[in-house]
């Protein structure tokens, strides 16, 4: 979830989440509220970049196998 809690709209925000290590990304698995989220897979993260109106919040999400030489 990204949170805006404030009284006015958030513009120009960026989410940025790497891919847990021991993971795999699944791919066009990643959704969210709009505007879409995308995968990165040069540097191996998720990033979503939009506005967020005042008092609101966005989802994103995507799955990720666990690589079988995972402890």
């Amino acid at each position: 979830m990204i949170y805006n809690v404030g009284s006015a709209p958030a513009a120009s925000v960026t989410m940025i989440d790497p891919i847990p290590a021991g993971t795999t990304f699944v791919a066009g698995s990643e959704t969210a509220t709009a505007p879409a989220a995308v995968y990165d897979a040069g540097n191996n993260w998720i990033k979503w970049s939009g506005a967020i109106p005042a008092n609101s919040s966005g989802t994103v999400t995507f799955k990720v196998t666990v690589d079988d030489k995972t402890p």
